[in-house]
């Protein structure tokens, strides 16, 4: 009666199932890297881990007067305002234009950042905020090049 009961590995059980479920997962994150989808993540991903970015935008935002008349002390950007906003990187990611919703003590708005990066750090060619009270964006910084 000591008979040996051999239990078959987990590989053997379950590869049956395992195999075509990972197929189509590595299916479909080649199909979404390779799409416009999994490049809008990527431009989202960059811009949200570099947070001198739009910290340095909101600071000089900050500087101008209408700016402060019209939406008080700007609140530093969050994570979801990136996620939500539109974020554009071109020139082999070395330009970027980000679209972000802005608040502050007495309204909110919406800032768009062009700028380029420059070594080691983020020259603005462009910030601008606009807002449901105005008809004209008021434009913080314009370089032409």
């Amino acid at each position: 009666m000591d008979e040996l009961i051999e239990h078959k590995s987990w590989w053997k059980r379950n590869w049956k199932w395992f195999t075509p479920v990972f197929a189509v997962l590595v299916f479909f994150v080649i199909a979404i890297a390779s799409s416009p989808i999994g490049t809008r993540f990527s431009d989202i991903t960059k811009a949200y881990v570099d947070p001198n970015l739009m910290q340095n935008a909101i600071l000089k935002a900050q500087e101008n007067e209408e700016v402060v008349e019209l939406l008080g002390i700007l609140e530093p950007v969050k994570g979801i305002d990136i996620v939500r906003g539109i974020v554009n990187y071109s020139n082999n990611d070395t330009t970027i234009d980000i679209y972000v919703h802005i608040t502050g003590t007495k309204g909110q708005g919406r800032m768009r950042v062009l700028a380029d990066w420059n070594s080691d750090k983020w020259i603005y060619n462009n910030i601008s905020i606009a807002s449901k009270k105005l008809k004209e964006p008021i434009v913080v910084i314009r370089n032409v090049k």
